[in-house]
């Protein structure tokens, strides 16, 4: 039915397109280039509007069903981080929890073994060297083996 309408040209009204009533749209920071487009061209084959003003009511719910998509990713988005803040958060204190807890165990063996307060940071005689000193000493002895020799490649 629409298709039995009389259209008037734009050029009646000073426009070379009826496109031209619609805003300017300017992309969202963060969308991916090119996206808008394949969405209206989808939209505007979908649509199929017959007349001047279906088209522009057609760039309209586009416009609007584009800014809701956009919206969405955006909300999405803050949610995740939001997510991942708590997540991380609560990581974090279970850790430090798990901390502190190994902390009071080291301070009772350390008390229970005759020391104190003056003592805590000393590191006993027969613990494991701080893991630098163990990969200072394998670096000099990498230094101390002699490199292998590659043969000669024959040409």
């Amino acid at each position: 039915m629409p298709q039995d309408l009389p259209t008037t040209p734009p050029s009646a009204f000073g426009f070379e397109s009826f496109a031209e009533l619609l805003p300017v749209r300017d992309p969202i920071p963060g969308e991916d280039p090119g996206s808008f487009e394949g969405f209206r061209a989808a939209m505007m084959a979908s649509l199929i509007p017959g007349t001047p003003y279906e088209c522009v009511i057609a760039e309209n719910l586009i416009a609007i069903e584009w800014e809701l998509v956009q919206h969405r990713r955006m909300r999405d988005s803050g949610l995740r981080v939001l997510i991942r803040k708590a997540i991380r958060q609560a990581i974090v204190r279970q850790k430090d929890a798990e901390h502190q807890s190994a902390l009071e165990a080291s301070w009772e063996r350390h008390v229970e073994a005759g020391g104190s307060e003056a003592n805590w940071n000393e590191r006993p005689s027969t613990a494991t060297p701080p893991r630098w000193q163990v990969s200072t000493s394998r670096r000099a002895q990498c230094r101390e083996t002699p490199r292998r020799r590659r043969a000669p490649t024959r040409t």
